[in-house]
């Protein structure tokens, strides 16, 4: 509900925004129906423009995973598949989007809101059901041309609703064609539709002073409009005009209907008797536009997709070797969830466990969070309780954009609070999570919903595509570019490319990954896999023999692997990493895309790492 008292606050700013534009340009001319134009279009743009996201796609072209271009740290990089791993050290991500307020703060707005959209509405409906019983008394005379005529035994001054005017028996006897004129003038423009259209508006923006500004100023323009069809009608301009004074009696009214008689007599006045105006007055109406593409610009977002550029580009400029299948980098991840939190986790042996299970999410213990969030600390205060899905092997994936093959036994946890979860199609929340083991699982559906994101779960047996690839890829770049600095990247890198995914020798390292045997363990049985290892020229032979001995402890062949030695690398002084970076930011060239670009130029990790605060420095950054 907050996301929606977020959005009401959206559509207020830009009425506003709107409103204040027309008093200023138009409020005074006499350009009545595209005054009302304006007006209805101000109030219509207002709740639709919020809602109206573009999102502009951008490709940068890289040889290695997407990266933060935050002053880098020795953490794995964010687009590495995760490992099955250990129960005792679970590798999670976490996706976090911005902290909520009080539990409390959210509850009194959403009640206040309502209380005043309901008040304003019954109002309304009040009145509606006094006008009906009032033209029920009344005796009705039908014209040929579909209008009624309601005449009241009561003094009311007159007023049009819909399709019929309402008179007192005293102005219908006396038979003045100006007010029947002028009453028709409403129907015939059709005010009465404005009206309602408003009032509804009205309700949901009641705390607002401009709509209620707007609402009137249009109720004026109605008269005005009304007005012009008397005149243009042949009356005699200053006998209307006393006509107006002698009614404009007040004896009350009601909201919803289009009176002869109006508060804004002086006004209406100053409109009859002003001249038309002439000339292009009418194109500072135009000012909506800028108004327009203003809110679009401060509501559009930026996705960044990551392509390699190397051998075996497929129609789109995407390589299947070089580009893992799964989006793991925040921003990729971004453009498939929006900004839901999803956390995922690997364990091994999930098949015989429970489909769903749940956990409670302890912010505070920050050992086993690895962050992603721009090497900073996402806020996790809106995480609070979490379903836990486990993936079997072969389980078929969907996601918006994505389709896929699950090959490493996955586990997601997701928020409860941004996630509808279902079974089968038919929901269900935590304290009612399906008695199945995860090996019942055949196939999970995510889709954007109304809070987040629904998570279909199918037991039901399905048929794959055999389009449908695993999210695995069967061939693995293994780089040792020397001092022990060992990572890998999916499919084959390009040669001199010293930045990949972090990795260890170990088997297991700091973060709980496998290191560089669960990767290899991981893919050695599936079709084509194929191993490169690239050692540069200060790579040792001891290094080179230690991976060599790991092949053999897993029993891989020599036909599944190939040793290229002996590449270069390179390494800029202090001086050149300025010069760079200088360069660059006179090219125009964003400070996001400066590390993708560092990567290409065969610069060890190790280099970026030390050298990349003289880069913040000429960009600004700190």
């Amino acid at each position: 509900m907050m996301a929606f008292l977020e959005y009401d606050v959206k559509v207020a700013v830009l009425i506003a925004v709107f409103y204040t534009f027309y008093r200023l340009l138009l409020a005074k001319d006499s350009f009545h129906r595209l005054n009302r134009v304006v007006l209805l279009l101000t109030a219509v743009l207002s709740f639709a423009l919020p809602v109206c996201v573009i999102t502009f796609h951008r490709t940068m072209v890289v040889k290695s995973p997407a990266v933060s271009v935050e002053t880098p740290v020795v953490k794995p990089l964010p687009n590495v598949m995760p490992l099955p791993q250990q129960k005792s050290q679970p590798l999670r991500r976490v996706v976090a989007d911005k902290a909520v307020a009080s539990p409390i703060l959210p509850i009194l707005l959403t009640v206040l809101f309502f209380l005043g959209m309901a008040a304003l509405l019954i109002h309304s409906f009040v009145d509606y059901l006094k006008i009906k019983k009032l033209i029920h008394d009344c005796d009705v005379y039908p014209r040929a041309d579909g209008i009624r005529i309601a005449v009241s035994p009561l003094p009311i001054a007159p007023f049009s609703w819909m399709r019929t005017i309402v008179l007192s028996r005293q102005d219908y006897e006396e038979g003045d064609e100006a007010i029947l004129m002028h009453e028709l003038g409403h129907i015939r423009c059709h005010h009465s539709v404005d009206v309602v259209l408003v009032e509804v508006l009205t309700a949901l923006q009641w705390f607002n002073p401009a709509i209620w500004m707007l609402r009137s100023d249009l109720r004026a323009i109605h008269e005005y409009e009304a007005d012009r069809q008397v005149l243009s009608s042949g009356f005699n301009t200053s006998q209307y005009l006393h006509l107006l004074i002698r009614k404009a009696v007040g004896m009350g009214g009601y909201s919803l209907v289009n009176g002869f008689n109006h508060s804004t007599l002086i006004r209406r006045i100053n409109m009859i008797t002003n001249p038309i105006p002439r000339g292009h007055r009418w194109l500072k109406a135009l000012y909506i536009l800028p108004v327009i593409l203003c809110s679009l610009a401060i509501t559009a977002r930026v996705t960044t997709h990551f392509q390699s550029a190397s051998k075996g580009a497929t129609s789109n400029g995407t390589n299947v070797n070089d580009v893992n299948p799964i989006p793991y980098s925040d921003s990729a991840a971004s453009v498939f969830f929006g900004k839901t939190h999803i956390m995922f986790l690997d364990m091994e042996g999930i098949e015989s466990e429970q489909l769903v299970t749940s956990r409670t999410f302890h912010k505070n213990n920050r050992e086993e969070i690895i962050y992603y969030s721009h090497w900073g600390d996402p806020p996790f205060s809106t995480i609070k309780h979490l379903f836990v899905v486990g993936l079997p092997q072969n389980c078929w994936v969907e996601v918006p954009g994505m389709s896929y093959r699950e090959d490493i036994c996955l586990r997601w946890q997701l928020n409860d609070q941004t996630t509808t979860m279902k079974l089968d199609g038919k929901p269900f929340d935590l304290n009612h999570l399906p008695k199945l083991p995860s090996s019942a699982l055949k196939k999970m559906e995510v889709k954007y919903g109304g809070k987040g994101i629904i998570v279909n779960l199918i037991t039901k047996d399905v048929t794959v595509p055999a389009s449908i690839k695993g999210n695995v890829n069967s061939v693995i770049t293994i780089l040792l570019p020397g001092e022990n600095d060992i990572s890998f990247g999916e499919g084959i890198r390009r040669k001199g490319e010293w930045v990949a995914a972090g990795s260890s020798w170990e088997k297991k390292d700091r973060y709980g990954l496998s290191g560089i045997r669960g990767e290899l363990r991981l893919r050695q049985n599936l079709p084509g896999f194929h191993v490169y290892v690239y050692a540069s020229t200060e790579t040792t032979q001891q290094e080179i023999d230690r991976m060599t001995a790991i092949f053999k402890e897993l029993n891989i062949g020599s036909d599944n692997f190939e040793i290229v030695k002996n590449l270069s690398k390179t390494h800029l002084t202090d001086a050149e990493m300025r010069e760079w970076a200088l360069q660059h930011k006179r090219e125009g060239t964003k400070y996001d895309d400066l590390l993708g670009l560092m990567i290409n130029k065969g610069v060890d990790y190790l280099d970026i790492r030390a050298q990349w605060h003289i880069v913040k420095a000429v960009y600004g950054k700190k």
